[in-house]
């Protein structure tokens, strides 16, 4: 697909993607932790609010439904404590 949109040999687009999948990598590994959980929950957002606006409402759930398994779940239980400190398969 690069190679018939950009007009290049399956060779180059394969490096470029390569070195492209490098920066990107190399990126992350400076950022922080808080300010890409940051940028995925806006785009998780944008996306629920996209789906909403085409009634896809499965899609709406879905977004919502990851939000909470990436923000509000690892939460629940930090302030919790069991006996022994026990926590069981949280």
């Amino acid at each position: 697909m690069i190679e018939n949109t950009y007009k290049v040999s399956r060779r180059t687009a394969i490096r470029d993607v390569d070195l492209a999948f490098e920066g990107i990598v190399q990126s992350l590994e400076k950022s922080d932790v808080r300010s890409l959980m940051g940028w995925i929950t806006i785009g998780v957002q944008r996306s629920i609010l996209k789906a909403e606006q085409q009634n896809n409402h499965g899609a709406v759930i879905s977004g919502y439904r990851l939000l909470y398994e990436m923000v509000v779940k690892p939460k629940e239980n930090q302030g919790k404590r069991t006996w022994r400190n026990y926590r069981g398969n949280i």
